[in-house]
């Protein structure tokens, strides 16, 4: 298997994509930070803000309470986040954006004699397999993406982790190229969206997940179809 590279220029046009992609909606930060100063600041309040929610869930998340956690002033709180939900939106475009750049690097890290099989493998496992105070904080922004009016972020968020796939799979595995590319993209869109939302359901403590993992991964290479030796 070759190894995989990206062009500055190509990172570049995916991280302005991403950004584009983000929510327009009345729940967005009111100011996005400049100076380092108030990058901290705002990070600051975002760290407090997934402490309360980790702890106490959404039921008794509020401004003033983000701002006690993170030691600011309500004001200036308020100077970035004009409601809770504000908070919340930018708690999931910075969950989409790590989830982003650590599929990213796992892709470009990733030995040249794993084969296909395993690297989708490993993709997979990081949805299913997160510790518990992870998975509550995962469930809880997934749980509230319609509720601040990110669900079409959502969507351009896995249709982005796809296309990164698909590039990978096909750059560096004898992937078939005999299927129309979009019908591919959308398949994978959403059962990556599956495998989000699956993965904070109550009910899989109760299911074999090494099975659903394997399942679902040759679920991926028959799609892909990419032979397999």
């Amino acid at each position: 298997m070759a190894s995989s590279s990206s062009s500055s220029s190509d990172d570049d046009t995916k991280r302005e994509t991403m950004s584009k992609r983000k929510s327009v909606s009345g729940v967005e930060p009111r100011k996005e930070p400049k100076q380092q100063r108030s990058r901290q600041t705002y990070q600051v309040i975002l760290q407090g803000a997934a402490k309360i929610l980790r702890r106490d869930g959404f039921q008794k998340f509020s401004t003033n309470k983000v701002a006690e956690e993170s030691g600011v002033s309500i004001g200036s709180l308020y100077q970035y986040f004009p409601s809770k939900e504000a908070i919340i939106a930018a708690l999931i475009d910075q969950l989409f954006e790590g989830e982003y750049a650590r599929m990213k690097e796992g892709l470009e890290n990733e030995s040249p004699n794993t084969a296909a099989r395993d690297v989708i493998r490993q993709m997979l496992s990081a949805y299913f397999n997160v510790n518990f105070e992870d998975l509550s904080f995962r469930r809880s922004l997934i749980e509230l993406v319609s509720t601040v009016d990110k669900a079409q972020v959502a969507i351009s968020f896995h249709r982005s982790m796809a296309e990164m796939m698909l590039k990978y799979i096909r750059t560096n595995f004898k992937a078939a190229n005999d299927v129309d590319q979009e019908t591919v993209l959308f398949m994978l869109t959403y059962m990556l969206k599956a495998s989000a939302i699956s993965s904070i359901d109550e009910n899989l403590k109760n299911i074999d997940k090494e099975f659903l993992i394997t399942e679902t991964t040759e679920m991926w290479l028959r799609l892909l179809r990419i032979p397999q030796g």
